[in-house]
């Protein structure tokens, strides 16, 4: 979802949203729609360090959530649709295969949310309760102390491993990777800004007979909204944001690649304390 909303000048957004295309096969070419929302640039996570999240599928859609209670799923709002066409799948690294199946009985849009940026939540109630172990939302105090810039929090989801379009993108697998707080955030307090980090891959691409390089940050890409950012403290792992965007240039990359990962383009968090009433009262 491109919003037509500028962050600054020459900024747009597009939403770290779901794979769209049958999912295990998502490709992204001229026709398709680009895929929006994984973590690049990062590393496979373990249900020891990940065990709250939850992989949140539609008919044809992927995207990633958190648990917060044994019937609760914390995830963007723009990753919803009918409770009948959802389920959700906990305790397991694959957003496909493993763990526990969970049919959705209702859905809890945040009242807030207008098909923009700002309070992109949602709360979905299970069928069935899960046995995975729910994570806790920061509380305001804690939301000041743990996202100050230059902290670094973790981030996690089940969504494209590789910005590039034209290839078959890698999708499914729980990655997680590390990344600081912005010091600047051109967007409201509600919505954080991650910086990334340098991930180690490359783009390379010839244009005009000359060879163009970039580096690729880590950072939330398609498949990741509604995906968990949290800060590890002393008495276990707090949920400060929820994946929901990536800031992006005004036209097409010339590197062929969808937008999540360029430097100086950062991915967008909704701040989770900003939302305590709703989620909890959902």
């Amino acid at each position: 979802m491109l919003l037509n909303r500028p962050l600054r000048a020459g900024l747009a957004l597009i939403c770290a949203a779901a794979v769209i295309a049958s999912v295990g096969t998502a490709t992204a070419g001229a026709k398709a729609p680009l895929a929006r929302a994984s973590v690049i640039g990062g590393t496979p996570a373990s249900l020891s360090d990940w065990s709250f999240t939850a992989a949140v599928l539609t008919t044809n859609s992927l995207c990633t959530g958190s648990v917060i209670s044994p019937s609760k799923v914390l995830t963007a709002a723009h990753c919803t649709a009918s409770p009948s066409t959802m389920t959700v799948r906990t305790n397991s690294t694959s957003a496909f295969f493993g763990g526990d199946v969970h049919a959705v009985t209702s859905v809890a849009i945040n009242p807030a949310w207008t098909h923009g940026f700002l309070g992109d939540l949602a709360v979905l109630t299970l069928r069935t309760p899960t046995t995975a172990p729910p994570v806790q939302p920061a509380s305001s105090a804690e939301d000041s102390a743990l996202t100050r810039p230059g902290t670094a929090l973790s981030v996690a989801g089940y969504g494209a491993r590789n910005p590039a379009p034209k290839r078959k993108l890698k999708i499914g697998q729980l990655m997680t990777a590390t990344v600081f707080i912005h010091g600047f955030c051109p967007v409201p307090t509600s919505l954080m800004c991650d910086a990334g980090g340098r991930s180690g891959l490359t783009a390379v691409r010839k244009i005009k007979g000359k060879v163009r390089r970039r580096v690729i940050q880590r950072t939330v890409c398609s498949g990741d909204s509604g995906g968990p950012m949290v800060a590890r403290t002393a008495t276990g792992p707090r949920l400060v944001g929820v994946a929901e965007a990536t800031a992006a240039p005004p036209k097409r990359s010339p590197f062929g690649f969808v937008w999540c990962g360029l430097k100086g383009f950062p991915g967008l968090h909704t701040r989770v304390a900003s939302w305590l009433g709703f989620i909890q009262g959902s």
